[in-house]
């Protein structure tokens, strides 16, 4: 799971390896990911929508009628890419049924913030224009930067009036970039690839305005939005953004679900190996083909016996 973890940093602090810059670890990533085959059930197909790369990942068998799942990679807003995620996204499609589009959103700091946040309105409001797409046949979903990136788009959909997907899932979500949250101060040794340290460069070398509801969806108005699932491990510095965000949109009144898993790190959904990357996967089938979303108490860690 390292490559998914440092794709936020542009350190590699594994093994006491020396530090990459923020080029080296985007050409390693994405190497890695490009090693990785694809399983033989998924069809990839790259299209350019209002000017932005999207890949879209579909079941060979496919229904036709499948909802979309809008989707924004993780990595700091400064890395990753469709690449980078798309095996992650092949396995929430062939866990779901469901189809899904990457938006390969520019990054940081060549581009400078908001241009992550305009691509994926670009795109959306591009979706909508299809006759064949409706915003009830779309869910967002996210992982770290992304998953705020996500609830970010939504919250400015809906300021304007437009059509607002059905739902939205998030996976270790980045939502305050202050880094305010409590568990910020978290034992540095149970996160193994992230420090508060790392993360303040990262925060200072590549962002302004921290406290901007765009850039951190925490300090916007929460109301009126779709129903959401909200995963998250107990050991990440992260902690502390999710259970915060699902409070507030409690609060004002939305449906929203938490999971969080018991000594799971930073995006531990990636990696294919853990046991409870599959059951968070299984969460997230079990969401989409919801009809509802109901608020439910935090629960930690998580109950296994419970599905």
């Amino acid at each position: 799971m390292a490559c998914e973890v440092l794709g936020i940093l542009h350190l590699n602090t594994q093994n006491n390896l020396p530090a990459m810059t923020l080029q080296e670890d985007r050409i390693q990533w994405e190497e890695h990911a490009a090693s990785q085959p694809l399983p033989q059930s998924i069809i990839e197909t790259k299209e350019v929508i209002s000017g932005v790369p999207c890949l879209w990942l579909h079941l060979k068998h496919r229904k036709g009628d499948e909802t979309i799942i809008f989707y924004l990679h993780g990595g700091g807003l400064t890395s990753g890419s469709a690449l980078t995620h798309k095996h992650f996204v092949a396995s929430i499609v062939e866990t779901t049924g469901e189809s899904a589009l990457i938006v390969d959103y520019r990054l940081v700091p060549e581009h400078a913030f908001p241009a992550p946040l305009e691509d994926a309105l670009t795109v959306y409001r591009a979706l909508l224009k299809k006759d064949s797409i409706n915003a009830q046949k779309i869910i967002f979903g996210g992982d770290s930067s992304g998953a705020g990136l996500a609830l970010s788009t939504i919250v400015k959909l809906r300021d304007e009036g437009s059509e607002l997907p059905s739902k939205l899932f998030t996976i270790s979500g980045v939502f305050d970039m202050t880094m305010s949250g409590e568990s910020m101060q978290v034992d540095p040794k149970k996160e193994p690839y992230l420090t508060l340290e790392d993360l303040k460069d990262w925060q200072k070398n590549y962002f302004e305005d921290l406290d901007s509801p765009l850039l951190s969806p925490y300090f916007s108005n929460l109301s009126n939005l779709p129903p959401s699932l909200i995963l998250v491990g107990n050991d990440e510095l992260w902690l502390s953004d999710s259970t915060r965000i699902y409070e507030k949109l409690i609060k004002n009144g939305n449906r929203s679900k938490i999971r969080i898993w018991e000594s799971m790190t930073h995006v531990w959904a990636m990696d294919p190996s853990l046991e409870e990357s599959k059951e968070a996967l299984i969460e997230i089938r079990n969401f989409i083909q919801a009809n509802k979303a109901e608020s439910v108490l935090i629960q930690m860690p998580i109950d296994k016996n419970s599905e």
